[in-house]
Parts: structure tokens; sequence; C-alpha cells
């Protein structure tokens, strides 16, 4: 399940190797609020459709889809998509070259190769038995949309059974995810220690699990802090939590894929301090390696508004 990397990967391993994956990017820019609700629309440039969603109490604009051929790690949007988006969007929202943009943010699609534009591509999975290309113990999954990751996850599963001589019935669509159980909390203001809205955020993000959280921050009082002034949602026991349950490593993993303080306006700037403060005294970081998380994550950061600040309105 390489994604995007999958040529590379199988490349390796295969003696056939011949691109089995067609990329396509897709750029997206997070702005101040442009509507109550989600919206679609076709752009007059090219008839192809774009939506606008709220998000977060901001505006999230996409997306673009053209083929791409570079480095999945390295992609990032360009002057010139983001050009596409707000000339799209002009005819509906004049008022857009003046607003503020957030900032943006690119991703690569992995799909089966097909004939004709990048849009038209289907978003269909295919599921192969390398065995048939000279590798027997290797199942590929080829394309697929993260939103049906369980049914393509059950389809791989029964190929693998299969192969292996296992029945057993597939329970997955019975199985909860993690902090799905009992997720509604009774009584916030029983929780003295945390203010309400701060037990209200974290069980919002974590489910059932931020009981763990709330547990955390009881025993030291010192985690019950918040992140940083504007941030007083979040406190230091989610990072601690990250840390010791969620195998988070890196204050970028924690702000973009642990918790939602990546995506806020400033892409979490005020909280990461306090966080790469929590994270290297619970790791032991010396001041080097806090230096170097501070700069990874500003590189980040700088990596998704270099374009967004050329178009009028930019940050």
């Amino acid at each position: 399940a390489g994604g995007p990397w999958f040529d590379q990967l199988s490349g390796r391993l295969l003696r056939n190797r011949k691109a089995r994956v067609r990329m396509t990017k897709g750029i997206h820019l997070i702005c101040p609020s442009l509507s109550r609700q989600a919206l679609v629309f076709l752009s007059n440039l090219d008839k192809r459709l774009f939506f606008i969603v709220p998000w977060m109490g901001q505006s999230l604009v996409g997306t673009t889809d053209t083929d791409f051929a570079g480095d999945p790690g390295s992609v990032q949007a360009e002057e010139d998509e983001v050009r596409y988006l707000l000339d799209s969007l002009r005819p509906f929202i004049p008022s857009i070259w003046q607003r503020q943009l957030f900032y943006c943010y690119a991703g690569v699609r992995a799909l089966v190769p097909d004939r004709g534009t990048p849009s038209s591509i289907s978003r269909m999975h295919r599921i192969v038995d390398e065995a048939e290309n000279g590798v027997s113990g290797l199942i590929s999954v080829i394309g697929g949309k993260i939103t049906g990751y369980r049914a393509i996850a059950k389809e791989a599963v029964d190929i693998i059974c299969a192969k292996l001589g296992v029945r057993h019935e597939c329970r997955t669509a019975a199985i909860l995810l993690p902090g799905s159980r009992g997720h509604e909390i009774s009584n916030p203001l029983s929780i003295k220690f945390l203010d309400e809205k701060t037990v209200r955020h974290l069980y919002s993000i974590y489910g059932s699990r931020a009981s763990e959280i709330v547990d955390l921050a009881q025993s030291e009082s010192r985690l019950r802090v918040p992140l940083a002034p504007g941030y007083h949602l979040d406190i230091a026991a989610q990072v601690v939590y990250g840390i010791r349950k969620e195998q988070c490593f890196r204050a970028g993993d924690f702000l973009l894929r642990r918790t939602l303080l990546g995506f806020s306006p400033d892409q979490g700037r005020r909280a990461l301090p306090g966080v790469i403060a929590c994270m290297g005294d619970e790791l032991n970081w010396s001041a080097t390696k806090r230096a170097e998380e501070l700069d990874a994550y500003m590189q980040w950061i700088h990596r998704t508004n270099q374009d967004s600040s050329t178009a009028p309105g930019g940050p």
C-alpha cells in the first residue's frame, strides 16, 4: 500500500517495472469563512467542478486535478494553481481577490492508470496478487480513496486468507474505531480541574479516549496548561498522550496528524514552542534537537505559504 510511491517501491521487488499508478495533483486554499454551507460550482475557465466547504470556522476551497510526475514528498501548490482557483471563484464571490489566504496545501492521488483527463480517471481501486508477476508473497493495493479504506482492507485480507487457507468471518463492519464507544460526556462540570469547553473539545477529537487525557491532566498539574495563548482548548496532556499512546515523536506529526492545530489560521505557530517544550521534556530532547524540530515545522509552513502569498490579499 505505497500510495503515490507505489511504482518506486514495487520497482525494487518486481521484474516488471511498468508504471501501474497514475499520479494526479490537487491543491486546496484555506481562507476566512465564505459561506455557512458547502457550495459546488463549475469553473468558467474549463467547466471543472470545484467546491467551498466550511471547515473549522474557515473555508476550504478546492480542488485542482492535474497530472504529476515528481517526488510526491515535495509536492506543493504553485502560483498558477492558486490563481486558477481564485479566478474560478471570482464570478461567484467577486471579493475573493481582496480576501486573505491563510495558506494552501497540495497532495498527490495514486490512481489506477487509465486514459482521459485527470478529472475523468476513476477513483476505484485494484488489488493484485503479485504471484502473477513472480513474487508469491506480495499483495498490492492500487488506487482507491480513504473513504473506502475499510472495504478495501476487507477485500485485501480476504485474498490473503484465501491464499493461507484461513476461513473466518470478516468482522470489520462490526468493530468500532478507537474512541468511538461511549464518546458522549455526561457531565463535563464534574471535571473540576479543566474548563468545560476544554473537556468538550477533547471529547470532540478523541471520543471516549479523551478520558485517558483527562486522567493525565488530573495526575499532573503541568499537563493541564494550555499549549499557548489563543489555544486555551488544547493542553499539554495531549502531547504526552500522543507520545505514549499514538507513536508521535515529531512536533509536525502532533500538530498536523494528532490534533487539528496545524490547520488553524496560523497553522499552529503559536502552539509550536509549547509543543516542542512538552515533547522535549517527555523525550529528553537536547537543545539542538528542539531547534531542529522548530526549523522543520517552520519549513513546512513556508512550503504551504510561499504561493498563497503571491495572490492579492495573501499573507
